[in-house]
């Protein structure tokens, strides 16, 4: 009975349905290469170069410009950003998240890295990281 359930005893086998099942993950990652391959496209279009970077960042140095590879990783990480709130906030699909929670974040960082430089990015995400820890460690029941 590798990926079948039995249904004798439900409460035995609810963390196997939902581990088996993950809808939401499968979404997320769905919504990540659908994503991705947008991007892609709208680079090929020659439509990505019209973000006016030095209005996101505004006094923060601008190291490079925003590729297509920085929109697909920091929209990936935005995305399972997501998908980790909708995890807290439907009891249904809860499931661990501090796994998700760094990949996210280590998304972005590689994304942004070239924008605005690896020395400013890795020092963020660090403490992005434990905020998002010691919130999680203050709220657990």
């Amino acid at each position: 009975m590798d990926n079948q359930t039995d249904m004798t005893n439900p409460a035995e086998n609810r963390g196997k349905v939902r581990w088996g099942r993950d809808p939401l993950g499968s979404f997320a990652w769905g919504a990540i290469f659908i994503w991705a391959g947008l991007v892609f496209i709208a680079e090929r279009m020659n439509w990505l170069p019209i973000l006016p970077v030095s209005r996101i960042f505004p006094g923060i140095e601008i190291v490079g410009g925003f590729g297509a590879w920085t929109y697909v990783l920091v929209g990936a990480g935005l995305i399972l950003l997501a998908e980790v709130l909708l995890r807290l906030v439907l009891p249904a699909f809860h499931r661990p998240t501090g796994g998700s929670i760094f990949f996210a974040f280590m998304l972005i960082a590689l994304g942004l890295g070239n924008v605005i430089g690896w020395s400013l990015i890795w020092p963020l995400a660090l403490i992005a990281i434990g905020i998002v820890y010691l919130v999680r460690g203050l709220l657990r029941r």
